[in-house]
């Protein structure tokens, strides 16, 4: 299985066989998507952020069905995804950006202040959220990126970035299946943040299995 575009592979062998099944429900607005259309939204942003020199897109506060797709587009366009929460002190978001090896997007629901706006066109215009651009100076050509950024809770001192491929993601997922016993007709309830470890793991197990 290649490191590369292990989860996107995966998604789109799924979306083949349940394109008209719902995906995703929002339980506050009632909104879905189904998995044709997460793939559509997917791709959509996928080509746009492939017009863009940055490699790393992290995303500030929980995703609605609109920024969701942004997880999935990293994956099939071979970028960085850094989920963060809104709730943490600005400190420690411009603390967490300034340590991110490369040049970034960021997106969030009223931008960041000392960053730069952008506009990104139609498609990711579509998220209704702020585009900021940040220019590392620590980046490194010759070091690969990895497909998902998460941080720890910080409860033994510092919260500490943890990195994952896509192979790795998606073998975790696989563990996670068959440990609880996970089937395709299974509805999966996720009450916890996209930036926490367990959000991530009940969304890779809906759209995986």
């Amino acid at each position: 299985m290649s490191d590369v575009k292990a989860v996107w592979t995966r998604f789109t062998e799924i979306v083949e066989k349940h394109s008209d099944k719902v995906a995703v429900f929002e339980a506050v607005t009632s909104g879905f998507l189904t998995y044709g259309e997460l793939r559509n939204e997917a791709l959509s942003y996928a080509a746009a952020l492939k017009k863009c020199d940055e490699k790393t897109i992290v995303l500030i506060g929980e995703p609605d069905l609109s920024a969701l797709p942004l997880f999935l587009a990293c994956a099939a366009s071979d970028r960085c995804f850094v989920p963060l929460s809104e709730q943490e002190p600005m400190g420690r978001l411009k603390e967490i950006i300034g340590s991110i090896p490369s040049d970034i997007l960021m997106a969030s629901t009223n931008g960041l202040p000392n960053f730069e706006v952008v506009e990104l066109g139609e498609e990711l215009g579509k998220t209704a959220l702020v585009w900021q651009r940040h220019k590392s100076d620590k980046t490194d050509t010759a070091e690969k990126l990895p497909f998902l950024v998460t941080h720890s809770s910080g409860s033994t001192g510092k919260p500490k970035a943890v990195a994952f491929s896509q192979r790795t993601k998606l073998l975790r997922t696989f563990q996670s299946k068959s440990l609880f016993n996970v089937v395709h007709d299974d509805v999966i309830l996720s009450p916890t943040p996209f930036h926490h470890s367990l959000g991530q793991r009940h969304l890779m197990l809906a759209l995986m299995t």
